[in-house]
């Protein structure tokens, strides 16, 4: 899991393979979330709206889906899916000005061959 107190937060996460990792990344807000987005330092998914207090935004690669507390919200997302590369990638968390900046994340992932 992944404590996130700040936008511009960071972590690094290194699965096994050759190739990218297709994350599912599920945030649970701490507060209310604006705007939240997840960046791998090439490809970034933003969502464009609000997470409230208690609230799960599930970041899915592998199905190529956003979800807020269970509906789809893949509508309101804007760029592209995280991956995670085998020598390692820095995951980057941003939000809005406003936002509260407070969320768990616990990223999920499949080590992947070529």
């Amino acid at each position: 899991s992944w404590t996130i107190a700040a936008s511009g937060a960071t972590r690094v996460v290194t699965p096994g393979g050759t190739t990218d990792a297709l994350p599912v990344i599920t945030l649970v807000a701490g507060g209310t979330l604006i705007d939240p987005a997840l960046s791998d330092g090439v490809r970034t998914m933003k969502y464009t709206g609000s997470v409230a207090s208690g609230q799960s935004l599930v970041f899915d690669a592998r199905s190529g889906t956003v979800t807020l507390g269970g509906a789809d919200v893949t509508a309101y997302t804007t760029g592209e899916f995280p991956r995670l590369a085998p020598e390692g990638t820095t995951l980057t968390y941003t939000d809005a000005a406003g936002s509260a900046h407070s969320a768990t994340a616990t990223i999920v992932y499949r080590s992947r061959w070529w």
